[in-house]
């Protein structure tokens, strides 16, 4: 009986295979095969680079840089040069990696080789760069493909957008966009995604309106992504009925919410106080399998604090703990505010305490909400050297913390540490506040009369040049220290007077009504009657005033 004779299969049908094995990610057979044509005669010398290139790119796919890398040598190694698709595979993945050095590095040894980059390798570089925020070489990257006479496509455009507007370039961003319809380029979804982010990060809301109905002429079909950023547009531009219909919307096109299109939603309820909205929704995403994140766990325990239902809120923060959930900054924050608008201090210590302990830095309002907890307790050392610590810190102290101090030193009576603090912080370019202003007119009016007329022209400045509402906590006090001091007249009647007299100065029309003023020498007798002395305590009142300024 005859024996039959076993067929080799030749060089192109086993690089056929090993495609086909890439594709099912059979790293095994791969492995054998490329080994046979590398070692068995009959292959040896007719091996190029094609069947290493298949091998590296499989494990680029597959992100196994160790293999690759040692692949790549081996194949130079045995003098086989690697292709541009080889380069550019080695390229992504040590970007990828966020081994720039060694991206960089094999995109200078193909020019060295004379390998021509192409288009994806620039992509690839343009977008590493970007990555890494080295914008200058991605922009000079992106002026040398054109010099190169290399078209940019769609993903190069893409990225330069978006990357110009990670730097707030958005004239550049925008510049880009109309330079590549002028070339012909269709933006894709993705462009759109871009720009529509662009334009809200600046509020123009109307643009990214447009832009998004522009998709929909265009019959490009938004994605998730699209949806997300225009409803939070929607919702930082408080069209909430609008961000609403689009979260139905998208839902309606069969496009699944993901967690941020939940947060987004959740955060837009709780600002609206639809609280029981927010809710109803936190309890959705759970039901449609989507986690929550640490985001929306914050967002959940400030809406349930911001109801008063603490209990709630701290059933959530221990939640977290047993969902392996590290709480952030965020999260910190606002337990720590929670306790300290139940007057639970020592919880809200304790919170402070574990975050450094967890090497969560604390930020400006997590220090300004401690200052006010250990002011609340009259614990004014503390607060005192807390407010050092964050200078030392190189955290800059913002209009809330400025004011919780000088309101903890007004508490203590050194008053001249809260009038040096509240020149600190006009000298810092940060302007007061109502709580600021009230803090230092409440403080003021404690003292005597010189004390009581600059918490009567910081009044006037506050009511009146800074144009914030009148507050009780300022105005009561100072009402009543006036009529202690200035015995016949009211604190209401010297404002109004200098009303009149700024607009005066400024060449607007006078207030009419002299008689409330009781001034102008027998004034009405209903203002005669307001100042308690007709004519002449009107005169008297005047007469303080106008030592004032």
């Amino acid at each position: 009986m005859q024996q039959q004779k076993k067929e080799t299969p030749d060089y192109l049908t086993i690089v056929h295979i090993m495609m086909i094995l890439a594709e099912r990610k059979d790293f095994d057979n791969l492995e054998r095969l490329l080994h046979r044509l590398t070692t068995e005669p009959m292959y040896i010398h007719g091996v190029d680079n094609v069947p290493f290139g298949i091998m590296i790119r499989a494990y680029g796919d597959q992100g196994d840089i160790e293999r690759a890398e040692a692949l790549f040598e081996e194949m130079k190694a045995q003098d086989i040069l690697p292709t541009v698709i080889t380069y550019n595979t080695m390229i992504k993945m040590y970007g990828d990696h966020r081994n720039y050095r060694r991206a960089e590095a094999l995109f200078k040894e193909m020019e060295a080789q004379g390998i021509s980059s192409d288009v994806y390798t620039y992509n690839t570089m343009i977008k590493m760069y970007g990555d890494h925020r080295n914008y200058r070489r991605a922009e000079a990257l992106f002026d040398e493909m054109k010099a190169q006479r290399i078209s940019p496509d769609v993903i190069t455009y893409n990225t330069m957008i978006k990357m110009y507007g990670d730097q707030r370039q958005y004239q550049n961003a925008e510049a880009l966009f109309e330079e590549m319809k002028a070339q012909r380029i269709s933006p894709d979804v993705i462009t759109y995604n871009t720009m529509i982010k662009v334009y809200g990060d600046q509020r123009q809301y109307q643009n990214a309106s447009a832009l998004f109905e522009d998709m929909e002429e265009k019959r490009i079909p938004p994605d998730v992504y699209t949806y997300n950023t225009m409803i939070k547009i929607y919702g930082d531009h408080r069209n909430y009925r609008r961000a609403e219909a689009l979260f139905e919307e998208m839902k309606a096109q069969r496009i699944s919410p993901d967690v941020i299109t939940y947060n987004t939603m959740i955060k837009i309820y709780g600002d609206h106080r639809n609280y029981r909205r927010a809710s109803a929704l936190f309890e959705e995403m759970k039901a449609q399998r989507i986690s929550p994140n640490v985001i929306t766990y914050s967002l959940m325990i400030k809406i349930f604090g911001d109801q008063r239902k603490y209990q709630n809120a701290e059933a959530l923060f221990e939640d977290m703990e047993e969902k392996r959930i590290p709480p952030d900054v965020i999260t910190y924050n606002t337990m720590i505010k929670i306790y300290g608008d139940q007057h639970l201090y020592q919880r809200a210590e304790a919170l402070f305490e574990q975050m450094k302990a967890q090497r969560i830095s604390p930020n400006v309002i997590t220090y300004s909400m401690m200052i006010k907890v250990y002011g609340d307790q009259h614990q004014y050392q503390k607060a005192s050297a807390l407010f050092q610590e964050m200078k030392a810190q190189g955290i800059p102290p913002n209009v809330f913390t400025y004011s919780t101090m000088i309101k903890v030193y007004s508490d203590q009576h050194q008053y001249q540490k809260a009038s040096a603090l509240f020149q600190e912080m006009k000298a810092q370019g940060i302007p007061p506040n109502v709580f600021t202003y009230s803090t230092m007119i409440n403080m003021y009016s404690k003292g005597s009369k010189a004390e009581l007329i600059k918490a009567q022209k910081l009044l006037y400045q506050q009511m009146v040049e800074k144009k914030l509402k009148r507050d009780g906590y300022a105005f009561d006090p100072v009402e009543r220290a006036y009529r202690r001091l200035f015995v016949g007249a009211t604190l209401q009647e010297k404002l109004s007077r200098l009303r009149r007299q700024r607009k005066k100065e400024d060449g607007g029309r006078g207030v009419g009504g002299g008689g409330r003023s009781g001034g102008g020498g027998g004034g009405g007798g209903g203002g005669g009657g307001r100042s308690g002395g007709g004519g002449g305590g009107g005169g008297g009142g005047g007469g303080g005033g106008g030592g004032i300024f």
